[in-house]
């Protein structure tokens, strides 16, 4: 799956692109027209998002699911 597909895949459960843009430090708009195809990011934006998503990833892991 590429980049953007997990990142698609995350927003699709409702954390907000602007909500990670400024988690990167980056302009939500940069993201949304990386998302839409019409902009390509840096590598070095590319290797930001995937170090968020790792850490989201991370948070979901971590949580405990269990019903009580």
């Amino acid at each position: 799956m590429s980049l953007r597909d997990e990142c698609l895949k995350v927003f699709e459960t409702g954390i907000a692109v602007a909500t990670f843009a400024k988690r990167i430090g980056r302009d939500s708009s940069t993201l949304y027209k990386w998302l839409d195809g019409t902009r390509e990011i840096s590598p070095a934006i590319k290797a930001e998002v995937r170090e968020e998503l790792k850490k989201i990833q991370a948070v979901w892991i971590e949580s405990n699911f269990d019903e009580d």
